[in-house]
């Protein structure tokens, strides 16, 4: 069994279930780490309030049947709060689909604790350049469709759905 502490900046949370919830962290030891938490959404979790999205927190994680699994395989076991970073939901849902699972990035990292929402720098830090352009017309590219991590004008994405489409301006 795999144990990890280490810092986190809570990306997603989704529903799993009545009471269970999927997370999706950005950390600084591990990279992109989804994780299931138990219970977390009963009105007595004391976890709940320290793993909100946009929050930088230092979590515990156990990994669940090795270290690879299916669609999560770690757990949260413990978490505590440290700071808000984030109130723009829509930019971590950015970082979410851009960053790679288990890459450790050092630099993503320093920018994102710094709590800076500027998107060209964000995408700029990826590896997508300064300069973004439609992948069907070749005009200014004001979306990214996370999926296929494609850049679309504001005309070529309304075909795609629109919970795949990430207004980078």
């Amino acid at each position: 069994m795999l144990d990890i502490v280490t810092d986190a900046i809570i990306l997603k949370k989704e529903s799993l279930g009545d009471y269970n919830a999927t997370y999706t962290f950005f950390t600084e030891t591990q990279g992109k780490v989804t994780a299931r938490a138990t219970s977390i959404r009963k009105i007595t979790s004391k976890l709940a309030a320290h793993l909100e999205p946009g929050l930088l927190s230092k979590i515990r994680l156990v990994a669940r049947n090795g270290v690879f699994g299916t669609r999560s395989h770690f757990q949260v076991v413990d978490s505590l709060l440290e700071k808000r970073l984030y109130t723009d939901h829509p930019f971590l849902e950015m970082v979410s689909g851009i960053a790679l699972s288990l890459h450790v990035d050092p630099i993503l990292w320093d920018f994102l604790v710094t709590g800076d929402t500027n998107r060209k720098k964000l995408l700029t830090l990826c590896g997508f350049g300064e300069s973004q352009t439609c992948v069907s017309c070749g005009m200014p590219a004001v979306n990214l469709h996370h999926p296929d991590q494609e850049f679309m004008c504001h005309n070529c994405s309304v075909r795609v759905p629109r919970e795949q489409i990430i207004y980078i301006g």
